[in-house]
């Protein structure tokens, strides 16, 4: 299984309800839903997004390293 985050803004209006119950079907995935921040989250939420995107990657490093 690939581990999956998905990240997306509050306000992101091009992505629906149903797209998120979607995405929500990946296994191993998780979805983190920003504050205030619209489609380009990274942008509007600049350090939240890197942060969040750092400690995926080391989390899934920490985890490949185990196995």
């Amino acid at each position: 299984m690939v581990p999956t985050l998905i990240i997306y803004g509050e306000k992101d209006t091009g992505l629906g309800h149903s797209s998120r119950d979607d995405l929500s079907n990946i296994p191993t995935s998780q979805a983190v839903e920003l504050p205030g921040a619209r489609h380009p989250a990274y942008l509007d939420q600049p350090k939240m997004f890197h942060t969040l995107l750092y400690n995926f990657i080391r989390q899934v490093h920490a985890h490949r390293a185990v196995v």
